[in-house]
């Protein structure tokens, strides 16, 4: 068998009892296509492989979806793992329901002390990045071992800390450079410093990792809207400029998977401006977003 021109000096030069032979390789820093080709008493024939890294986790680099934080994360939400050769190609999820793997890449979730042994539901893949749904099965556990598998090849595992909240808010860039709160007014327009929310009207706040629901969907598939997957009131609290705000509706958005929405009224007292913004889920405090809000 040979490799390109260069022959493979550890290959089986006869067949074993099952009319099998082998040969191992090491590429060394080789990877991308590898033609190889194998002569059986003058036969021969050339097929193709593809040599690649093992993906590997940044320690400490899995971190939640949407306020980039670091963990523990809440069983149905988002979290973005970070690290080298996570995936060949650079992908989104295109369909409705996340799918269990994206051009070869997927992520396994364990926990051998309760016999779970889940598959995640990605979203977004790249060499550096990948995003993916945390399975509603790991709720109650405390740690699972996690893995990125790309190619059939598996990164070491992962201990990822769990907890029953990860709150946090989806967030944009402003115009100033700073982080606002992704958040729609009663019309579904965004937000801004030219479009702020007004006092004692009801906005839309969209999070992460705001915990266990009613009518819980499965993993990766979109949320129900009849009927709603609400949270267990009154868990979530929201504050705006330090104050509480009234929250109308906690749950998951039908039609999406595992996006949390908020549906709070802007406290009249107020006071107008760009102002922190705080969403606490079971005692947990979210990273503080901003909000704009009218005079």
């Amino acid at each position: 068998m040979d490799r390109g021109s260069n022959g493979i000096p550890n290959a089986d030069v006869q067949t074993d009892i099952y009319g099998t032979v082998s040969a191992l390789v090491d590429f060394g820093d080789q990877t991308g296509d590898q033609s190889f080709t194998a002569d059986l008493n003058g036969i021969d024939w050339t097929f193709q492989l593809f040599a690649s890294t093992y993906p590997v986790i940044t320690p400490g680099g899995v971190i939640n979806g949407a306020s980039f934080q670091p963990t523990p994360a809440a069983p149905g939400s988002y979290i973005s793992i970070t690290g080298q050769d996570l995936a060949h190609v650079t992908a989104n999820s295109v369909t409705t329901n996340l799918p269990l793997a994206i051009a070869a890449t997927s992520v396994s979730f364990d926990v051998p002390s309760a016999g779970i042994s889940v598959p995640g539901h990605l979203s977004y893949i790249s060499p550096t990045q990948v995003n993916v749904q945390i399975p509603w099965e790991l709720q109650g556990q405390s740690t699972a071992q996690m893995k990125v598998i790309t190619a059939n090849i598996a990164s070491q595992l992962y201990s990822l800390p769990l907890a029953d909240y990860g709150p946090a808010a989806f967030e944009y860039t402003g115009s100033d450079g700073r982080l606002y709160v992704a958040a729609l007014d009663t019309s579904g327009r965004l937000i801004t410093t030219t479009n702020p929310a007004r006092r004692g009207q009801y906005i839309s706040i969209y999070a992460n990792g705001l915990g266990p629901v009613s009518h819980q969907p499965a993993s990766g598939v979109t949320s129900p809207g009849d009927p709603l997957a609400q949270s267990a009131p009154p868990v979530i609290s929201v504050t705006i400029g330090g104050r509480p705000a009234q929250v109308a509706f906690s749950g998951l958005a039908p039609n999406y998977v595992a996006l949390y929405q908020l549906n709070v009224v802007v406290p009249t007292d107020t006071e107008p401006g760009v102002l922190p913004l705080v969403i606490t889920g079971n005692g947990v405090a979210a990273k503080t977003s901003l909000i704009a809000v009218s005079p």
